[in-house]
């Protein structure tokens, strides 16, 4: 948009360093988003000098979402959009006690990331698959991703028993690693 040119992130962050000044102290944390976000913490983590490490949230698209909703008109609230992203963490605890696993079964955790990784992308691709050809719509009932439907939560239909059996399962992981 010629008429239309976009802020100075130089400025915006200076600004935005002083309005945030008298409300951190030194034991402040931040979190970054990682795209941009994180910039953005560690910026503010050297101009406000807080002490507290900087921490990279896995929050991708969030900073996106919001800043979609003003220049598009969304019916989906923020507090919808932040349970959506909430009712992905069982996933990514699963994922994780899943690797931590695997790093106690393979020879290195290398191995262990790419058996996770791999095994993530499976399920995804037979879950995607099983919305598509009928003949895996029960199988794709094995995944991790049917029992994590974070869009549930965009529309207010959130069922909490699938987050709870994705974390029994997490912790069952997690205890045959230990």
């Amino acid at each position: 948009m010629p008429g239309n040119p976009l802020p100075d992130a130089e400025q915006l962050l200076a600004s935005l360093t002083d309005r945030m000044r008298p409300a951190v102290g030194p034991n402040t944390g931040l979190v970054g988003i990682h795209t941009g976000g994180v910039w953005l913490a560690e910026r503010l983590h050297q101009a406000l000098g807080i002490a507290a490490a900087v921490s990279v949230a896995l929050l991708a698209g969030l900073p996106g979402i919001f800043l979609g909703q003003r220049f598009v008109d969304f019916d989906i609230g923020p507090l919808r959009l932040v349970a959506a992203m909430l009712a992905t963490l069982p996933l990514l605890f699963l994922f994780a006690s899943l690797a931590m696993l695997l790093g106690a079964a393979l020879p290195t955790r290398a191995m262990a990331v790419a058996v996770a990784t791999a095994g993530a992308v499976l399920a995804y691709v037979v879950h995607t698959l099983g919305m598509l050809v009928d003949e895996l719509s029960e199988v794709r009932k094995l995944t991790p991703f049917y029992w994590s439907d974070a869009s549930k939560a965009l529309i207010g239909d959130f069922e909490v028993w699938r987050s709870l059996v994705l974390l029994a399962v997490a912790a069952g992981l997690v205890a045959l690693a230990a």
